[in-house]
């Protein structure tokens, strides 16, 4: 039997608690500051002759849930070599950091590649019980984005195309109906058709990557759809005062925003203001983690593409204009709790809802008590420091992960392009 009491302060009251669990479920709950005589969690013996491991750190919350993921440590999930391994890496090290839940995202690519990156995904989680219970579902970011340099962003141009019914029941084949989320474009005369089409089957839609007029964003509202992908990011660099895609997207109130904070993609003051606009509770904190994340700084080949990471952690290509555009993420949830709490001008606790309660309740999971006792353990204990949220354990079940465990060993997938 594997027993665990944990010590830490609720994310969400600062109340000091035990917790105490067997086999990777919650058994008790106690305010710490209660008496143990009065009501011991775990006979004193077992903590003093080491029987119990015990965990403490500053906080503990439900473990992160991020629905956009596009890979880490130079695997690709949009990639015909995908493995399973790979997704088993990506997956240790979204742990690492806290996060127990998660959507791998695929993204523009050539039907072909595209149907075997969602095959070997399906595959992982059909094998592998662990997987089962961290990827709810997959994310299609694309091919049906906007064409234009700018809000296409880092996607290839001759891979976007329009939406299509029958390439995109062949891809929820091959996903063995495992996409949850798709990331579309408003622009194209069928959207709000295959929009509706979408939702019926119970697919999310999100608007992104697009530079859509306001009536065609109503349309598609109308039709179902009820993201906005990384709002803010994969726009064009420069936009009309007004109108703008911008606000026509803010002001839906029928739409929630993902926001990548990452310390690049968004300025502190945007980042308050879709906050303070849309509101905490209809916003949801992503990684747009890439390939990248957890490499070390260098110049590498991504999705066709020199993509620079730098020391900072940004990530930066150079599109057909010559312009410089943002290419996915290096960071995951962790970064993403601390710039939204600290940029973001909110307290702790909202600001990690935004990476647990809130993208549950966008995907449709459980979002309960998350200490109630006989539930599953899903949580993760952090240190607060002056500059970052240091994850110090995860758990999800019977599985304990430190943050000071190793890494999995990086990919020789990426190099030079060239």
């Amino acid at each position: 039997m594997v027993e665990l009491l944990i010590r830490a302060q609720r994310y969400d009251t600062g109340q000091p608690v035990e917790v105490y669990l067997q086999n990777g479920y919650i058994q008790a709950v106690r305010a710490a500051a209660e008496s143990v005589q009065d009501r011991a969690l775990v006979p004193t013996h077992k903590i003093s002759a080491a029987e119990i491991r015990v965990l403490e750190a500053e906080y503990l919350a439900p473990g992160f849930c991020d629905i956009q993921v596009n890979g880490a440590l130079g695997h690709n999930f949009t990639s015909s070599g995908l493995t399973v391994e790979a997704v088993r890496a990506v997956s240790n090290e979204c742990l690492r950091h806290g996060t127990t839940r998660y959507c791998p995202t695929v993204i523009t690519s050539d039907t072909q590649t595209l149907r075997q990156a969602l095959r070997v995904l399906a595959q992982a989680v059909a094998e592998d019980p662990l997987l089962q219970e961290m990827i709810p579902g997959i994310h299609l970011e694309g091919p049906y984005i906007s064409p234009e340099p700018g809000p296409r962003g880092a996607h290839p141009a001759e891979q976007v195309r329009p939406p299509n019914r029958e390439e995109f029941r062949q891809l929820q084949e091959s996903a063995q109906g495992l996409i949850r989320v798709v990331t579309l474009a408003p622009n194209w005369p069928e959207a709000p058709d295959f929009i509706a089409w979408l939702s019926n089957q119970g697919v999310l839609v999100a608007l992104g990557h697009h530079n859509a007029r306001p009536e065609q964003i109503s349309a598609a509202v109308r039709a179902g759809a009820r993201l906005c992908t990384h709002l803010g990011n994969g726009c064009d660099l420069f936009l009309p005062r007004h109108p703008n895609y911008l606000w026509e997207q803010l002001a839906q109130d029928a739409l929630w925003a993902s926001l990548i904070c990452d310390g690049h993609h968004l300025p502190a003051s945007v980042i308050k203001c879709f906050l303070r606009c849309k509101t905490p509770h209809r916003c949801v904190l992503i990684s747009d983690a890439s390939p990248l994340a957890g490499l070390s700084p260098g110049r590498y080949c991504l999705w066709g593409k020199t993509v620079t990471l730098h020391r900072d952690g940004r990530t930066e290509v150079v599109d057909e204009r010559g312009q410089s555009l943002l290419a996915g993420a290096a960071a995951f949830l962790d970064t993403g709790v601390f710039r939204a709490w600290r940029d973001g001008d909110i307290a702790l606790a909202p600001a990690v809802q935004l990476a647990t309660s809130q993208p549950r309740q966008f995907l449709g999971l459980s979002a309960s008590d998350f200490l109630q006792p006989g539930r599953r353990a899903d949580l993760v204990l952090f240190d607060v420091a002056e500059d970052r949220l240091q994850v110090r354990y995860t758990l999800l079940g019977e599985h304990l992960i430190s943050r000071e465990a190793k890494s999995q060993p990086r990919t020789q997938e990426l190099g030079p392009c060239g």
